[in-house]
């Protein structure tokens, strides 16, 4: 015969042909048979098309009666490629950057080959980054037939930032800016904007300053990540720019008095609030207003004040002029 696949496994049909040789008297007759049954004169080549195993028997004889013995040839046909059985998309919520994902084990079917391997390709142990992946798989039988299939690996991202507004407070007071600071908390941030305008994040954290443009200001901040979802937060606060008023209870203020000097201060802020108020006799160092302020000797002194409100904004000093004669005339 001159079928060189005997014995293998093919993906193509067969077409066999005999061809016989006898020194002596000479070939009478090839027969042959596929298969059982009986033997048949061999007189055209033998085409075989379904798959499957086929054993094909086969001898010559010659014009006076002598056979050899018989021979088998084996033919093996398979010309359907495998079939890999799997869940063709895959979603999950994204965990971090690259997010792990238990895959579907595929199911591969092949009639005529129980050994068949699967190979894959962008399988990945650590995980699936944001968007899709596709993973292939790959089949080959034993007679090269292919076959392939694919898992779409969706790594989605549903959730929002959570944006937190540290400072200020709802309601809290500022001069002419106020610093904006807080977290964001985002795998996917794509930007972050404080009335209309981007700020950077680092390590998940933001400052910026920004101007108070009114007396009722609204601080808004929006966040968005990479798939469009977005968070917002606000906060209202008031405008403060005017400084606190400070006052004194001394009634001889730019006048002599033989009377030791009580003087007490007190400042008013209807905005922001007091924070601290100040004091100096002269040229001395300023200090922070706690107690009434007490002169017992006489001379002339100048008590010069001032108050600061929450925000920062500082009144105009103002002064006191404190004279003290306590000694008698002399004739």
């Amino acid at each position: 015969d001159d079928y060189k696949k005997a014995d293998v496994w093919s993906n193509e049909d067969a077409k066999i042909a005999f061809l016989a040789a006898d020194a002596g008297i000479g070939v009478e007759t090839i027969f042959y048979r596929v298969g059982g049954g009986a033997f048949s004169d061999y007189q055209l080549p033998i085409e075989i098309h379904d798959e499957g195993t086929q054993r094909i028997q086969y001898y010559a004889q010659d014009r006076l009666g002598n056979k050899e013995l018989t021979k088998i040839l084996t033919v093996k046909i398979d010309k359907t490629p495998p079939v890999i059985d799997v869940n063709p998309e895959v979603t999950s919520e994204a965990a971090s950057v690259l997010t792990p994902v238990n895959l579907p084990h595929p199911f591969i079917k092949d009639d005529l080959d129980s050994a068949v391997e699967l190979g894959t390709e962008h399988v990945s142990k650590d995980g699936y980054p944001l968007g899709t992946t596709r993973v292939l798989y790959k089949a080959v039988d034993h007679a090269g037939n292919n076959a392939s299939a694919f898992t779409d690996v969706n790594i989605v991202d549903s959730t929002p930032p959570q944006v937190t507004l540290n400072a200020p407070a709802e309601g809290s007071y500022a001069a002419h800016t106020v610093a904006v600071s807080g977290k964001v908390k985002e795998i996917f941030l794509k930007t972050l904007f404080i009335n209309g305008e981007e700020v950077d994040v680092v390590d998940g954290q933001f400052t910026k300053t920004i101007p108070v443009t009114g007396d009722t200001f609204l601080i808004e901040l929006k966040a968005e990540d990479t798939s469009r979802n977005e968070s917002m937060v606000s906060r209202t606060i008031s405008r403060d720019i005017l400084p606190p008023g400070t006052d004194h209870d001394y009634a001889y203020d730019g006048a002599w008095t033989q009377e030791n000097a009580h003087i007490t201060l007190s400042a008013l802020d209807a905005e922001s609030g007091v924070k601290t108020t100040y004091y100096r006799e002269g040229n001395e160092p300023v200090l922070e207003y706690r107690r009434p302020i007490d002169i017992r000797k006489e001379g002339k002194y100048t008590i010069e004040y001032y108050s600061t409100d929450k925000v920062g904004n500082e009144e105009g000093h103002r002064k006191i002029a404190v004279w003290i004669d306590q000694a008698p005339p002399a004739v």
